[in-house]
């Protein structure tokens, strides 16, 4: 669960007085820490950076019984490398909420139960400032136990058995009770414990009663069942206990999310089976938020025997989304296996219930009984990648799936420059490092060279004086174990990100390839003299210009001119690492620059979406540009600050950035674009306008006092809170009202009470 970050601090500054004691501080370690209140910090504390090789576990328990909220004030880590991963549970084992790194502030984290443990790892170079983040409790929504034969319109809470949180069921108990989703999507159960004694028995069923079809039978187990998301809008749970006793039963979270695309009458996409270029690539990354997914054989043929680990990655097309993606059939043989894997990479780890092998499943419900989806990606990549393989023995149908795209705590940013259009403009030819969290929501690159992109970083250069132009790719990356294995490809000269054509100059050769290469084990790049003295992996590799996995990781110098610009892009095959550093070899006079350009904003539009506005703008090139103003006005003239987002500084390409207003005002709502540069000059750039009105969505409603006592709750709908909070027969004084939306977000605010 997410709190909407602009409201947040009003909740928090409420909860102060009630829950919080914000003198102690945590230093991340490994072991738990039971608190309502306080600071968490990684394990350098406020005042000192995080250490190298990092690897703590740390769980934090409420003291309150309620869910806790985590804010973070600041976060700084080495981007794609040092990787805070958030789990929503007393351990490992508990869903990821995400995975973060680099400099973006992560979203306020809100557990959905009692418990919220946080694993951080770090690699053997450029640690950085780390984290803080405020500690709070809040409610963690509505409590249902299965005690009676009834149906709940809900996104938000916890259900139990009959016992509730501290106690077990009771027996010769029989209730059936169904949820169903209050937005108009489908509601999600996670279970966070279960235990069932023998002859007690739960059904799922994937609808709003007994008769819809059934997901799955569950009795004497302790066996934590899978995620359940219905196909429609309704769950239903009906449990039978026996005469003889009672267990402990059971605790799930109850979300609403976006419903799962049912199949195409034909495949979308289609797994690959040969391995491009000496490689296990069958293609290019893909972009997408919807299809059908299947293997070779499409929806009514078999898949192909003798296909040799060959992977493809999907990636959402969305920024701020993960991929998501729900199997509806399965019919794997024995010896043939699929790996769905949560990330860009070959090597990304398996999600739970990821290795499908030897199994079937007939439809949505049987799938997702089996923990066969739904399967959101929790990478910073936001991506999904599925690896084949099948022996020379018996075939089968295979399976088919839909992709969709879900919003996220991590994911893609549309910040980094992971896609072509946000490529890093490099000014000048001193040496610079980098790293990736993935490779962005645009597949770039279908050239047959580089082929795919999978943690990649884009740059754009332009040669102020010709020569010749080389360098050297070196991975940071430490340790008894291979070096990061880095592919690159230069576009040019004079070409588009939508236009890229085939690389100049290219390698994708594997590590291996350096084997020779005493000292420098992992570097790529362009250089003549190397590629003439270290022979290939696969075979000898010299004099070349571009060069597949079995090349040597070298290519030949490349000659310039001035005025020629050029596209770079380093893609890391290898999940985890250290970054890189990249050393210009500049000869006979060449020299680089970036062009000098003014801001340049070519749209400026705002967007009505549910309870907020969205603004969207596009950049098509930026100087000495150090942030954004986004200001807003109910008439036109008297304008106020409302945001800021930080510019590129400089760049020659397009960029597109995208700012939300999460509390637009009723009716027109005038926006003005203001642009600040780095010696302070502030001009006006563009402006725009939306009229808002407030959507007519129920949303459940409580009504605190600055103590935290809980007055009054509701369900209304959203245009009547207003009326609704000024009839409340309250005394005079400061309230806080807290509204539930639909998809799971959470607003808090203020509200004075006077009444003469």
């Amino acid at each position: 669960m997410l709190l909407r970050g602009t409201s947040l601090a009003l909740l928090i500054g409420f909860l102060t007085g009630a829950h919080a004691s914000w003198a102690q501080s945590y230093n991340m370690s490994n072991g738990s820490v039971t608190t309502c209140g306080g600071t968490f910090y990684d394990n350098g504390g406020s005042g000192a950076n995080y250490s190298d090789n990092a690897n703590f576990t740390m769980t934090f328990h409420s003291s309150t019984g309620e869910c806790l909220v985590f804010t973070f004030t600041s976060f700084h880590t080495q981007g794609g490398n040092d990787i805070l991963t958030v789990y929503d549970g007393p351990n490992t084992s508990a869903p990821i909420i995400g995975n973060f790194s680099g400099n973006k502030l992560p979203p306020a984290i809100v557990s959905s139960t009692s418990s919220i443990t946080f694993r951080f790892v770090s690699n053997g170079s450029n640690n950085k400032m780390g984290w803080a983040a405020s500690i709070s409790c809040a409610p963690c929504g509505t409590i249902y136990t299965l005690s009676s034969n009834a149906t709940y319109n809900t996104c938000d809470g916890l259900f139990y058995d009959s016992g509730g949180s501290g106690a077990n069921y009771g027996p010769n108990q029989n209730f059936t009770q169904t949820f169903c989703s209050s937005a108009g999507n489908c509601v999600q159960f996670v279970f966070y414990n279960f235990d069932l004694g023998s002859g007690d028995t739960l059904r799922i069923y994937d609808g709003p009663g007994t008769t819809a079809p059934l997901f799955a039978v569950y009795t004497n187990t302790t066996a934590l069942p899978p995620v359940f998301l219905s196909s429609t809008d309704c769950i239903t749970f009906s449990f039978k206990s026996n005469a003889i006793g009672a267990n402990a039963g059971w605790t799930a979270a109850i979300s609403c999310v976006p419903c799962p695309s049912p199949p195409g009458p034909v495949a979308n996409y289609l797994h690959p089976t040969v391995g491009l270029a000496n490689s296990y690539i069958g293609g290019t990354m893909i972009s997408t938020c919807s299809g059908t997914f299947a293997d070779n054989g499409g929806l009514a043929g078999s898949y192909a025997n003798n296909v040799n680990s060959i992977y493809q990655t999907y990636c959402p097309s969305q920024i701020n989304h993960c991929l998501r993606v729900q199997f509806h059939h399965v019919d794997i043989k024995s010896g043939d296996k699929l790996e769905v894997r949560n990330g860009a990479a070959m090597q990304s780890p398996l999600f739970a219930n990821g290795n499908i092998t030897n199994g079937t499943c007939a439809n949505y419900q049987a799938c997702v009984a089996r923990g066969w989806g739904p399967y959101l990606s929790s990478d910073q990549s936001g991506c999904i990648t599925f690896i084949f393989s099948s022996n020379f023995s018996t075939n089968g149908p295979g399976w088919s799936a839909t992709f969709d795209c879900v919003p996220c705590a991590s994911g893609p940013n549309g910040i980094d420059n992971n896609d072509c259009i946000r490529a890093t403009p490099l000014c000048t030819s001193t040496t610079f490092s980098d790293a990736s969290t993935g490779p962005g929501v645009i597949s770039d690159v279908s050239d047959p060279c580089l082929i795919a992109e999978t943690f990649t970083n884009w740059y754009a250069f332009t040669v102020t004086s010709g020569g010749t132009l080389g360098f050297v790719i070196d991975p940071l990356s430490t340790g008894p174990g291979p070096p990061d294995d880095y592919d690159w490809a230069l576009y040019g000269p004079n070409v588009s990100c939508s236009n890229l054509g085939n690389p100049i100059r290219c390698s994708t050769a594997t590590t291996q390839g350096q084997n020779n290469n005493t000292g420098n084990a992992g570097n790529t790049g362009i250089s003549t003299i190397n590629n003439q003295t270290y022979p290939g992996f696969c075979s000898v590799s010299n004099n070349d210009t571009w060069e597949d996995a079995c090349g040597n990781c070298w290519v030949n110098d490349l000659p310039v001119s001035a005025g020629q610009t050029y596209y770079l892009c380093i893609s890391k095959w290898s999940a985890g690492g250290s970054g890189f550093n990249l050393n210009w070899i500049l000869t006979n006079g060449a020299s680089i620059d970036c062009p000098v350009l003014p801001v340049e904003v070519s749209s400026f539009a705002c967007l009505v979406q549910s309870t907020q506005i969205v603004l969207q703008w596009t950049s098509e090139s930026e100087y000495n540009n150090e942030r954004w103003i986004i200001e807003r006005s109910a008439d036109g003239e008297i304008f106020e600050t409302i945001g800021t987002l930080k510019g590129k500084s400089f760049s020659t390409v397009p960029t597109q950035y995208v700012f939300a207003d999460p509390r637009p005002l009723p009716g027109p709502n005038y926006y003005r674009l203001k642009q600040a540069d780095t010696n302070g000059t502030i001009s006006t750039i563009q402006s725009t306008s939306c009229t808002f009105q407030l959507p007519d969505e129920p949303v459940r409603v409580y009504c605190y006092d600055l103590a935290g006592k809980l007055f009054l709750q509701a369900v209304l709908p959203l245009n009547q809170i207003s009326s609704w909070s000024n009839s409340l027969p309250l005394p005079n004084g400061v309230y806080v009202l807290v509204l539930h939306y639909g998809n799971g977000l959470i607003e808090a605010f203020r509200y004075v009470h006077a009444k003469h």
